[in-house]
């Protein structure tokens, strides 16, 4: 005879609750500011969109984002009520994924710090994960923010093996979907050879 779980746990919903994403191939959020008057435009162009996501949207993952994980404090003043998660290159220079994930969300699943998401960086700048850990008879929910770009040009020998190795890259960071819900965002730029 099955045991009933104890009163006031429910049993893990096999459905995620409902929320917006966004996801923006934003190409150099933290951009040079050496560009001139053309480069302040854009950038400021590029805020102005942003904030009308994040005010829209309750998950906004963007790629290409260049800069590093000082860049993020920027956005966490503009974002308070928001908690913030990068990946990004060593150099800083390329490549970048940033998350942007409404409280109002987070708290359904428990959460009240930044620490208590799980990030993981399969390919940094390329290919990361933020898990919204099981709570309040919620399964787990991984977001996985993906810029599927190999720096090589196409008809370079190694360019299909390299896309082919980041395909399994990020195949191999999904979780069994029995433990997990998954959503995987973000830019596919990849061309046949």
């Amino acid at each position: 005879v099955p045991v009933p779980p104890p009163v006031g746990l429910r049993a893990r919903s096999s459905r995620p609750l409902p929320f917006a994403i966004a996801s923006w191939y934003c190409r150099a959020r933290f951009g040079s500011a050496q560009g001139g008057d053309a480069q302040f435009r854009r950038q400021r162009g590029t805020r102005k969109v942003l904030h009308q996501r994040v005010a829209k949207f309750d998950v906004v993952v963007l790629q290409e984002t260049h800069g590093s994980q000082h860049d993020l404090q920027s956005l966490r003043l503009i974002f308070p009520r928001h908690l913030l998660f990068g990946s990004f290159s060593e150099s800083g220079r390329g490549a970048g994924l940033v998350f942007i994930v409404a409280v109002k969300l987070a708290v359904l699943y428990g959460i009240s710090l930044e620490s208590q998401i799980i990030v993981r960086h399969t390919v940094p700048g390329r290919v990361a994960t933020v898990r919204l850990p099981a709570a309040n008879g919620l399964m787990n929910l991984d977001i996985t923010n993906v810029h599927f770009e190999v720096e090589m040009q196409v008809g370079v020998p190694g360019n299909y093996g390299a896309r082919v190795a980041l395909a399994n890259a990020v195949l191999r960071g999904i979780a069994c979907r029995k433990e997990v819900h998954t959503i995987l965002a973000g830019v596919w730029n990849s061309a046949a050879p």
